[in-house]
């Protein structure tokens, strides 16, 4: 059986590059869905939970900055590598056009 749902909005589906520092080094990875609470960030090598990080999104208008807190992560098992990062503080308004936007069409 599968646990419940806790995610309170919709996933929308992205392919945007990104990057942001891990251990001291520059990490680049690729950001695959983005909500109105957060982001999948799919990478090899996540974060431990409860990181904050700095992130630097690459939209078509340019690169976005924002911070978050990866709150879980997910395994080889699972199909997809990566971590599940909350949003800290104020979301761009370019981020939030990308949940928006797809909303719209829907």
């Amino acid at each position: 059986m599968k646990p419940p749902e806790r995610r309170q909005s919709a996933r929308v589906p992205v392919t945007l590059e990104l990057s942001y520092f891990s251990a001291g080094q520059l990490a680049r990875d690729l950001v695959t869905d983005v909500s109105e609470g957060g982001l999948f960030v799919r990478t090899r090598k996540p974060l431990p939970i409860g990181t904050e990080v700095e992130l630097h999104v690459e939209l078509p208008e340019g690169i976005t900055r924002l911070r978050g807190r990866v709150v879980w992560l997910r395994g080889p098992r699972a199909g997809e590598d990566g971590m599940g990062i909350a949003f800290v503080g104020e979301v761009p308004p370019s981020i939030q056009a990308l949940f928006h936007r797809s909303n719209e069409s829907a």
